[in-house]
């Protein structure tokens, strides 16, 4: 799953690191965050893939701030499910 941000929300030197995520991950998965760019926010889960058949939602909060120190005055939600597992 890939987060693209308007703005830079992390310095370049941050890029490639592995970060503790603005959004959150309903229902939660295991597996890491990092930037791939200092506007891209990447999750890759620790299994390889989300799970099947599975609505999921992403949450950023309200106050959550880009390096310009601009802020997302309410939460951002945005939904999405996953295709069925294939056998």
């Amino acid at each position: 799953m890939r987060i693209r941000f308007d703005e830079p929300m992390v310095p370049v030197a941050r890029v490639g690191v592995t970060s503790q995520p603005p959004a959150t991950l309903t229902p939660q998965v295991a597996g890491i965050w990092r930037w791939i760019d200092s506007r891209v926010l990447v999750f890759t889960a620790t299994k390889g893939r989300l799970p099947g058949a599975t609505t999921f939602v992403v949450t950023m909060p309200a106050g959550t701030k880009a390096l310009s120190e601009a802020k997302l005055a309410e939460d951002l939600r945005v939904d999405f499910r996953t295709s069925r597992s294939r056998s």
